[in-house]
């Protein structure tokens, strides 16, 4: 997909991606148990929404103001320009857009 003529990928990196892969290895076992419907697959589902609507325009969520991103998240993840999404059930999504 593009976006303002620019190729829009979305990765899942870091403690994400370990938490996005431990979800999926949940959500196997619950369906593998006849489990449809739980929290994990609501959350998974919200996530896997976001990421398509993100793919369209990345700046789809409410930017966070640079004065409140923790100094950790630039120095761990070099992440300084974040966004938020709403996830299912209270949570949250943070991206930074590249």
């Amino acid at each position: 997909m593009t976006f303002k003529g620019k190729e829009v990928k979305v990765a899942i990196t870091g403690d994400a991606k370990e938490e996005f892969e431990r979800m999926n290895r949940a959500i196997e076992k619950e369906i593998e148990r006849g489990i449809t419907k739980s929290e994990t697959q609501t959350l998974m589902s919200s996530i896997k929404n976001k990421i398509e609507l993100l793919k369209q325009n990345p700046q789809y969520g409410a930017h966070i103001q640079k004065s409140l991103i923790p100094e950790e998240y630039g120095q761990k993840y070099d992440a300084n320009n974040l966004w938020k999404i709403n996830l299912a059930g209270a949570w949250r999504m943070i991206y930074n857009e590249n």
